[in-house]
């Protein structure tokens, strides 16, 4: 049957030979298989741009069947469900970055991360307060769960001094929020008037992290700082801001 790259790219050939009309996911994570076979990283980041615009629409598009479907067996704030597989622990690993190029206008709460989505401010809630977060126990609820059954039952027994504080300061900010039946409305300066993401400027800032620079940017590159600081940074460095 020959080598496992070569049975990926066969498959390919066929699918696009016949004509089989198959969801944009299976391509995408069968081409980041078959790049990552290969070794090719200007593909492999082709791809994960490509994933990065299905769940997109997974979490913006109120016509697509696929996304219907998905949407009624896992949770959009995690994307933990009853959908299992390799494919789908790909699509979770992407989901930080995804989170990190976007930020949520509440509604009701339900599809955005209390921790790690950006929904008030400019920051997320565990990068605003990580002494808190560290003591958290469910890392993954939703904006709603956490407003609904309350922040101290999702937090560990004994809190450390600094996390009691940002307790105090987390509470005064939730008793302002307010929720509504709306679903969440989510943005990225990468997405066109439509809400469509555009990935050619992704594409450019995660190639641009992978590959060897001088000076600054290399020791920035390096040190690892989290998706939405790179992100920031990576527009600063075009004059994106």
């Amino acid at each position: 049957m020959g080598s496992p790259a070569a049975r990926a790219q066969l498959l390919l050939l066929l699918l696009v030979v016949v004509g089989t009309q198959i969801e944009g996911i299976c391509f995408a994570l069968l081409r980041l298989r078959l790049c990552r076979l290969k070794n090719s990283a200007t593909l492999e980041v082709q791809n994960i741009c490509l994933l990065l615009k299905l769940l997109h629409k997974l979490y913006t598009a109120t016509q697509s069947s696929w996304a219907i479907w998905v949407r009624q067996r896992i949770c959009l704030a995690s994307l933990e469900g009853d959908l299992d597989g390799n494919h789908w622990n790909i699509l979770r690993e992407l989901l930080p970055l995804y989170q990190a190029i976007t930020s949520v206008s509440l509604g009701n709460g339900r599809s955005t991360a209390f921790w790690q989505d950006v929904w008030h401010g400019e920051e997320s809630m565990a990068e605003r307060y990580p002494a808190l977060y560290s003591h958290c126990r469910t890392p993954t609820q939703s904006v709603y769960a956490v407003i609904t059954g309350g922040l101290r039952g999702h937090l560990v027994t004994r809190l450390s001094a600094i996390a009691a504080k940002e307790l105090q300061d987390v509470q005064a900010l939730l008793s302002h929020i307010r929720l509504t039946d709306a679903a969440d409305e989510r943005s990225s300066p990468f997405a066109a008037e439509d809400g469509a993401l555009i990935t050619s400027g992704l594409y450019s800032m995660i190639k641009s992290s992978r590959e060897p620079a001088l000076s600054v940017q290399a020791g920035f590159w390096s040190s690892r700082p989290p998706p939405r600081v790179q992100f920031f940074a990576w527009l600063l460095m075009h004059g994106r801001l």
